[in-house]
């Protein structure tokens, strides 16, 4: 079942959608916004600040305007103002027009990418959180059989070339390719919080599932180095 926040957010994206493929001026937009802006503030503070910068006013397109100038009417006897040669000739309202309607699109477009974006990240997140046991089992599975794929990378077509688990940094570059297969976010080389002086080094750090920092301590040699 779709979480009732990712429909709201497609709900918005399609209005937005709409008004792209018909926009003509930016207070439309604007009222878009002003619909959207306490879902985004209440349903994923996070994010908010990011938002934000998306919803400000693009610098529109202002031509230089020709200066109105007094004239000296024989029928009024007086100064009077001019209008024909005053503001934007037609070719020119025309460019500006162009212009102000392309840097519309453009900051919708990048709207649009930004709720895609919060679209994924906030599946992605909402997956893993209801499948916390499937990450242990996926990497107990990677751990269990690390060894076996060791083997199986000394034995190539050819005796070609190819990794040799040496050390830990051997073992820390497959097992970082492995990880790759499952996760997006992978951490390297962090460092805990201090305790009694000392602080310990995380090997990999797995930040972005539904904030559980599995780690990888530095030192688990047991994944690999059996018989």
């Amino acid at each position: 079942m779709t979480n009732p926040k990712i429909i709201i957010l497609q709900e918005k994206k399609d209005e937005l959608n709409k008004i792209l493929d018909n926009y003509s001026q930016w207070s439309e937009v604007e009222i878009w916004i002003a619909g959207i802006t306490s879902i985004i503030k209440l349903q994923f503070p996070q994010y908010f600040e990011e938002f934000d910068l998306y919803c400000k006013k693009p610098i529109w397109t202002h031509l230089p305007r020709v200066s109105t100038r007094r004239m000296y009417s024989f029928d009024e006897g007086d100064f009077s103002r001019s209008t024909p040669n005053s503001g934007l000739n037609d070719q020119n309202k025309a460019i500006e027009q162009a212009s102000n309607k392309n840097k519309g699109k453009d900051a919708i477009r990048k709207l649009l990418t930004f709720l895609d974006t919060l679209i994924q990240q906030f599946n992605s997140s909402e997956l893993i959180s209801n499948n916390s046991e499937d990450i242990l089992t996926i990497l107990e599975k990677i751990f269990s059989r690390f060894h076996r794929i060791n083997l199986k990378l000394q034995n190539r077509h050819d005796n070609r070339p190819t990794i040799r688990i040496d050390d830990e940094y051997d073992v820390q570059d497959l097992l970082h390719a492995l990880l790759t297969l499952y996760f997006d976010d992978i951490r390297s080389e962090e460092f805990t919080n201090s305790s009694a002086g000392r602080n310990s080094r995380i090997d990999f750090l797995l930040k972005r599932e539904k904030g559980q920092w599995f780690s990888l301590i530095k030192g688990r040699k047991d994944y690999w180095a059996k018989d």
